[in-house]
């Protein structure tokens, strides 16, 4: 069974905000790294980053969110 979000909570869209800045800072650092980049750590934090940023969105706009972690269904809603 899919769990959801609770729509328009201020604190979780702070919170999933909060955690994509970090996951994109975290990225980008890796990116900029003069040696050998690790592109599946920098594209695993970059789709983090999205999925969070479209959460914190959705929950704003009053949207109910299922706890999934697809992009194309949370862009769908």
């Amino acid at each position: 069974m899919m769990g959801w979000y609770y729509m328009n909570d201020k604190t979780l869209v702070d919170e999933w905000l909060e955690i994509a800045s970090c996951d994109l800072d975290a990225a980008q650092y890796l990116f900029e790294r003069p040696h050998q980049k690790q592109l599946e750590i920098i594209c695993y934090l970059s789709q983090q980053c999205a999925e969070k940023s479209l959460k914190a969105y959705l929950c704003a706009n009053d949207i109910m969110i299922p706890k999934i972690h697809e992009i194309g269904v949370l862009c769908l809603l």
